[in-house]
């Protein structure tokens, strides 16, 4: 029973965290496109309502079995409402990618490299383990891809000037940008 208790405590963490990847996809998306303007209220609470009802099923899922649960044997097993997280995910990619191309013209070149690299990387890596569920490479994957577009998008070098050393133009209007707002 102590075994129980901690397979679904650490399970619940998983699929929390898990889940707020393709969330926080489509807030990347926009706050790549709208920089510092505040999310519509109606907007936000959708976006994260819709999060926090599936996790709230994830949650209550070692009294409901509606997303998971492990037998008497301690074999995991999944739930009606498990292959809402596929649907989710879905979702949260689709209104990510509909509001990238709704914006396209404020994102820069980088960024859409970074982001198409991070969403056919992240979408290949749910597609082969799906395919093959013993390959557990999805998180593996995200969490590398996060990384690559983090430096890719955020390159300090990119603000400094070769010959000086100094902060180069770019970085001077970016700074002036953040006190002017």
């Amino acid at each position: 029973p102590g075994n129980l208790w901690l397979n679904y405590i650490v399970l619940i963490g998983y699929y929390i965290m898990f889940n707020a990847m393709p969330l926080m996809y489509y807030m990347c998306f926009w706050f790549l496109s709208e920089g510092n303007r505040k999310m519509p209220l109606k907007q936000y609470w959708i976006m994260f309502g819709i999060y926090l009802f599936y996790t709230l099923f994830t949650i209550t899922s070692p009294f409901t079995h509606l997303v998971f649960w492990f037998d008497k044997n301690l074999v995991y097993r999944h739930g009606l409402l498990f292959y809402g997280y596929y649907a989710l995910g879905f979702f949260y990619v689709s209104v990510g990618l509909v509001h990238f191309l709704r914006h396209r013209k404020q994102f820069t070149t980088n960024q859409i490299r970074s982001l198409m690299f991070f969403t056919s990387s992240c979408f290949l890596a749910s597609v082969l383990q799906t395919v093959f569920p013993n390959l557990l490479i999805t998180s593996f994957v995200f969490s590398l891809s996060i990384l690559i577009t983090f430096l890719s998008l955020e390159n300090p070098d990119d603000y400094i000037d070769n010959e000086s050393g100094l902060y180069n133009r770019q970085a001077f209007m970016i700074r002036a940008q953040e006190s002017i707002d």
